[in-house]
């Protein structure tokens, strides 16, 4: 891992990526795998290994901190983003950037509906319980980069929203895809599959490119938390996801069951 990084570095990989929000979203997916690789490898590297990879990573970060004008910067990539920003922030000690995260986590719930569902996510038609899920798992990771700070984010409250209620929500939609007809009935860019009834739900399973889109509930697993959204996923976890172990997605940092899994 070191030597790749600091051959991609050497090579000032991802600089010259074209300024346009689907090329800075496929930056966001490589660059937070990057930097929980920096941060895994960071006490073992000299310091002009370091300051290479740092150096490299730093500004590939703090572009992707852009607006575009349109509903990516405030859906499921904006989420992304700030979790990638907070990471970094996290890992090189910088309170601007961690506080990219912890505002965004705040704004997610206070933009949630009571239910728990997300406006610009459920109203995408066959996608609307998978795009859900891709949020959730920015949710997760910028809680878990709090919690390396003692901040407690999946207990955190804005108005009647919870990281529970809108983990419930996703788990509602599971058990029952007409949960989400209400919302994905919009159709607005349903992907593939235009009958909104038919809800995709692939990311319950193991891609063929080795990718599990459910890897962001191993650090969930692994916590001893109360409450019924909680046993909930554990239960679906137990029956229909801890068999594709090892779980890896690059929207939780890379191998979650590496990182959590017990």
């Amino acid at each position: 891992m070191r030597d790749l990084l600091l051959a991609w570095a050497k090579a000032k990989a991802f600089a010259d990526t074209e300024v346009e929000h689907d090329a800075y979203y496929a930056l966001k997916r490589v660059l937070l795998p990057t930097v929980v690789a920096f941060s895994v490898l960071q006490r073992g590297l000299d310091e002009g290994q370091s300051r290479m990879l740092s150096e490299w990573i730093d500004p590939l970060v703090r572009k992707i901190d852009r607006t575009f004008d349109g509903v990516v910067d405030r859906n499921n990539h904006r989420y992304l983003a700030d979790s990638v920003l907070m990471t970094w922030g996290a890992v090189v000690r910088d309170e601007a950037l961690y506080a990219k995260g912890d505002e965004r986590y705040r704004a997610i719930l206070a933009e949630a509906r009571p239910d728990g569902s997300l406006a610009l996510e459920t109203r995408r038609g066959a996608r609307a319980l998978w795009y859900m899920r891709q949020s959730l798992a920015s949710l997760t990771v910028m809680a878990e980069v709090a919690a390396t700070r003692g901040t407690n984010f999946y207990d955190l409250r804005v108005g009647e929203v919870n990281f529970d209620r809108v983990l419930s929500y996703l788990l509602n939609g599971i058990a029952e895809p007409n949960v989400a007809m209400a919302y994905a009935s919009e159709n607005y860019i349903p992907g593939g599959e235009t009958d909104a009834r038919r809800q995709d739900l692939g990311f319950l399973t193991k891609r063929s490119h080795g990718r599990h889109y459910m890897a962001w509930t191993e650090p969930l697993v692994a916590r001893d938390r109360a409450g019924l959204a909680t046993k909930r996923l554990k239960a679906l976890f137990v029956r229909n996801i801890r068999s594709d172990r090892p779980l890896i997605d690059e929207f939780v940092g890379g191998n979650a069951t590496c990182f959590w899994g017990r």
